[in-house]
């Protein structure tokens, strides 16, 4: 169980972005973050890309670097390069004989045969100093000639990960597939439990014509979306717990979107429970105080392991530096009662 509490701007959602391309070294991992950083992954031929360096000073590579549980690293860099010819392209050198490829070809060989240049963003992952390409995606003037995943992907770090943005709206159809993969997996009474965390007059739900329906003490079902978004929120992440294979990694930001702070210590120890039964890792970002005193409470309580549980303070240093701040829950829980700073103040 992990926290992660800081100010705004302080690189708690970088944080976890960084996590899923880690895990998800390719393009298409940042179209999909792109979607919720409002940005249009359709850039402008000369700024493709640019962006995402920090700064955008795109000569300098993007490392992520994640210490693993069997002590190995997966280091992975991102580089924006550009290529004036065919055998400059990575697609070409290592994907070569891919059918991708081959269909594009010949529209590549035009291109440079007009003195054109084309930019790549490439992903690499380095094995003992040396970068060993994962996948790419090339772009001209004419818009993106080329996107490569290799279908082999075991160069890159395979498991169960789940990211639920802050600002990702639930789609009903994508809650009714977990909710029938849950049932499936025999988690139904514990999805009657979700519930109760926010209303404990809920006695059943049901799906009916792509709706989710919720019953109350002698009342008719009703649509979930009238119940309020605590419900939704709260349903969603524990329907993704019951989905994911276990030993698999659930990421939040903003956990506490849309739940009252008196239900805060009831969603701690209901996840902290679901972590232990599936041996889930959670990652989860919050920008609320009651959110982190519930956590620290959970934490310092006598039927858990304090060891399973760390609260991170994201903070900038006076030369504009992130740092992570690891609290030990007795010095949280000193720094809460005294009003204290540990949100990155």
């Amino acid at each position: 169980m992990n926290l992660i509490g800081g100010l705004n701007n302080a690189g708690k959602s970088a944080l976890l972005e960084s996590i899923i391309i880690n895990v998800f070294p390719f393009e298409a991992t940042i179209n999909f973050l792109n979607n919720f950083r409002y940005e249009n992954n359709d850039e402008n031929y000369d700024t493709s890309w640019d962006y995402l360096f920090h700064n955008g000073k795109y000569d300098q590579s993007i490392r992520i670097k994640v210490l693993l549980n069997n002590g190995e690293f997966n280091d992975i860099y991102i580089k924006k390069e550009e290529a004036r010819r065919l055998d400059d392209l990575i697609l070409y050198k290592n994907f070569d004989d891919s059918d991708a490829f081959s269909s594009a070809r010949d529209d590549f060989v035009r291109f440079f045969n007009e003195n054109k240049v084309a930019k790549s963003l490439n992903f690499y992952i380095n094995k003992n100093d040396n970068l060993i390409p994962l996948s790419s995606c090339t772009c001209t003037e004419f818009g993106t000639l080329g996107q490569l995943d290799p279908e082999n992907r075991n160069q890159a770090v395979n498991i169960g990960v789940s990211y639920r943005p802050s600002k990702q709206p639930i789609i009903m159809k994508d809650l009714i597939k977990l909710y029938e993969k849950s049932v499936a997996n025999g988690h139904l009474n514990r999805i009657i439990e979700a519930l109760h965390l926010i209303d404990s007059s809920i006695k059943d739900i049901r799906p009916l014509n792509n709706k989710l329906l919720l019953s109350r003490d002698n009342e008719n079902y009703l649509p979930i979306g009238l119940f309020g978004d605590a419900i939704i929120n709260v349903l969603d992440i524990a329907l993704t717990c019951f989905s994911l294979p276990k030993e698999s990694v659930l990421i939040i930001d903003e956990i506490e979107n849309g739940i009252h702070h008196s239900k805060h210590e009831l969603i701690w120890k209901f996840i902290y429970s679901i972590s232990i039964e599936r041996n889930i890792q959670v990652i989860s970002t919050t920008h609320s105080i009651e959110m982190i005193n519930a956590f620290n409470r959970i934490s310092l309580s006598e039927n858990v392991n304090f060891n399973e549980f760390s609260y991170i303070e994201l903070a900038r240093t006076r030369n504009n530096q992130i740092v992570g701040n690891l609290i030990e829950p007795e010095v949280l829980e000193y720094k809460i009662m005294n009003a204290k700073n540990f949100r990155g103040e």
